[in-house]
């Protein structure tokens, strides 16, 4: 009645995403293309949903009411979402599980909360709508997680981009499986510029330092570039970076590099 699942043959690693949610459809189209379209087809990972007003308890399905002591919006009923959620633990039950809330108030999610999720059997997902749901949530869940310092509409959405940031550290979800440690934020570093044929297009060029065919140079020149792409465009991350005597250097010669395509912004 509660529970809708989309169940795929399994491989020797499977993790299984389910989503609490008002509107479960929102979340079907999303995970069933592309990259995650040919993982789940793969066997790497399957994802359920669970109706929230499933669990309502009057003839008009019901699922908020107005907040105590006032307010504007309504709220979610932690009766109503609770039973969701258990419905969706016990469906779960056996594995190892870690309970997501979605909240705009939440610690911000990292690549580092993707690659430790990762490691779980199940992630249980509760999507917040309206003004957000009865802050009695926080008995019932392990962690709550914002995406940025903005507000959606959709827990949905938020919840969607976790997961998508999660499966990338799952065995077999990318095609290459190096792409992940490479990307941005994996290492702490923005990720440098990649560029492909042709090497001369409309005047720009790809840099020569990438056609040399010296691997070891390259990679100085990428980690380079990586440092000063991290310190001007993201301050905030490199100030947690402890940089030995070999960074500082790369990073003094990515200054003989410039300039860079991401440092050229429209009008």
């Amino acid at each position: 009645m509660a529970f809708l699942q989309i169940l795929i043959p399994m491989t020797n690693r499977t993790l299984s995403a389910t989503f609490v949610s008002l509107f479960p459809e929102s979340v079907s189209a999303f995970l069933s293309t592309s990259v995650l379209g040919k993982a789940m087809a793969k066997g790497c990972f399957s994802f359920s949903t669970v109706n929230m007003r499933d669990f309502a308890t009057d003839a008009y399905k019901s699922v908020d009411d107005t907040p105590c002591g006032g307010g504007p919006g309504q709220l979610m009923r932690i009766d109503i979402v609770k039973n969701a959620l258990q419905s969706a633990k016990d469906a779960n039950a056996g594995k190892s599980q870690r309970v997501i809330l979605t909240d705009p108030a939440g610690p911000l999610f990292s690549a580092a909360d993707a690659k430790r999720l990762s490691d779980y059997d199940s992630l249980i997902f509760v999507c917040g709508r309206y003004e957000g749901i009865d802050s009695r949530i926080y008995s019932y869940v392990d962690e709550s997680f914002s995406i940025g310092d903005f507000v959606l509409t959709s827990g949905e959405l938020a919840a969607t981009v976790m997961l998508d940031a999660t499966l990338r550290f799952v065995p077999e979800v990318l095609g290459n499986a190096a792409s992940a440690d490479a990307e941005s934020h994996a290492s702490g570093l923005l990720e440098y510029s990649q560029y492909t044929r042709p090497i001369d297009y409309d005047g720009h060029q790809v840099p020569s330092w990438l056609l040399s065919g010296h691997h070891a140079q390259i990679a100085d020149f990428r980690r380079a570039e990586q440092l000063l792409r991290t310190k001007m465009v993201r301050p905030d991350l490199f100030a947690k970076l402890m940089l030995d005597k070999r960074d500082q250097k790369l990073l003094e010669s990515a200054e003989k590099l410039r300039p860079f395509p991401w440092e050229h912004k429209p009008e």
